[in-house]
């Protein structure tokens, strides 16, 4: 048995991908008898731990993503955002410093009070290789893994001066860990190599358990659902809507689109496609695989600027056996993973013919999918023997 000490985001109440990838892999490493200690966010609803292998300590969110979440606080929030941007420039990547103190402070009880082998640090956020840089300092019979689910020298910022400013001292960071850090863990999008570097994927392909919900779809509707981040920059459903608009018209069919998760900037789009689009807000993720059953499509927003970044979300959707309806650039690294997936339905033309896309729709309905060649990359059983070096 082996103590492994975790640092993530949200871990219980949040659909983003990074925090399903850190639950799959805590659930692994205890199925193989380790003991798991897991610094997070504090939870916004009721938790409750049976496992006497793993043990939680809460931490606040940043001020940011607290006002992120607070409707009431929009107006705050964005004066805020602006003063923010500012302040970042300057102490980019660790951009949540009081954040950070405080998980240090916590990872010196935990160490001190038990007896750490594995110190790993998921990226994003920032704050968990920040702290890596500060008790790696203080420990040196700890081994120290930094895991990247998040390409850190790809900033999605559309302005090309701030992006390189950013960019340049994320590539400084990254040097920085692989001279103090055991082993680095990248996805196969980063551009990070050697070393001590080694490639894995996210650990998301798996048929994750159905909790049931309240949830229910209009029956007499085709519903497509998207679970996951939505802006203005970087993940713009505007076209793609436009689109399915097209699309709603030309079969006659009574369509839906179901959005759940984080949304910024586009509620002006939620609104001019409102006939079309439903937004129900944040969703606990342990349902998320039941609205997925529930689906009769899923929809996949693809990057429209940090292309090179694989959302590990999709290969969660692969498990479900649900046709998917992707919006891609041609170029997006995404594309050539959802080609491998039967029943995938993926534009990268936005004025193509929408009677080949309704055509396509009744072909991948009678598919069956199948699992892919290059899955081994992605499943936590493997990314589990790289953190244990079994």
């Amino acid at each position: 048995m082996q103590k492994v000490l975790i640092v993530c985001s949200h871990y219980f109440d949040d659909t983003d991908a990074n925090a399903i990838c850190v639950r799959n892999l805590v659930e692994e490493l205890i199925l193989r008898r380790n003991e798991v200690f897991v610094i997070t966010d504090t939870p916004t609803i009721k938790t409750e731990n049976n496992n006497e292998l793993c043990h939680f300590v809460f931490v606040k969110e940043s001020l940011y993503q607290q006002l992120e979440k607070t409707s009431r606080l929009k107006v705050i929030f964005k004066a805020y955002s602006i003063v923010r941007r500012i302040i970042n420039l300057i102490i980019y990547p660790n951009v949540s410093p009081i954040r950070s103190r405080n998980i240090i402070k916590e990872a010196k009880r935990i160490i001190k009070e038990n007896k750490i082998d594995i110190y790993l640090m998921t990226y994003r956020p920032f704050e968990s290789i920040q702290s890596g840089f500060k008790i790696a300092k203080l420990y040196k019979n700890i081994k120290f893994i930094a895991y990247h689910l998040d390409n850190i020298e790809s900033a999605s910022i559309s302005n090309r001066i701030i992006k390189n400013i950013l960019c340049k001292k994320s590539l400084k960071t990254l040097h920085k860990e692989q001279s103090v850090f055991d082993k680095l863990l990248v996805t196969p999008t980063s551009a990070a190599s050697g070393g001590i570097i080694e490639v894995v994927g996210f650990p998301l392909y798996r048929t994750v358990p159905r909790v049931a919900s309240e949830i229910e779809f209009d029956k007499d509707c085709e519903n497509i659902v998207y679970v996951g981040t939505l802006n203005r920059e970087n993940r713009n459903p505007g076209k793609a809507f436009e689109f399915l608009e097209k699309y709603k018209e030309l079969s006659q069919k009574k369509i839906k689109v179901h959005i759940w998760g984080r949304i910024d900037g586009i509620d002006d789009v939620l609104d001019r496609f409102k006939s079309l689009v439903e937004y129900h807000g944040f969703i606990d993720n342990q349902y998320v695989e039941d609205i997925y059953e529930k689906a009769d499509y899923l929809l996949n927003i693809g990057n429209t600027i940090t292309i090179d970044m694989l959302p590990s979300k999709i290969f969660r959707m692969f498990a479900t056996n649900k046709p998917i309806i992707s919006f891609n650039k041609p170029n997006d690294i995404s594309v050539k993973y959802l080609e491998k997936y039967p029943k995938s339905i993926i534009v990268t033309d936005y004025t193509a013919d929408v009677s080949a896309f309704s055509d396509e729709i009744n072909i991948v309905d009678a598919k069956d999918s199948e699992e892919m060649a290059e899955l081994t990359l992605f499943k936590a059983s493997y990314i589990v023997d790289k953190i244990l070096d079994n």
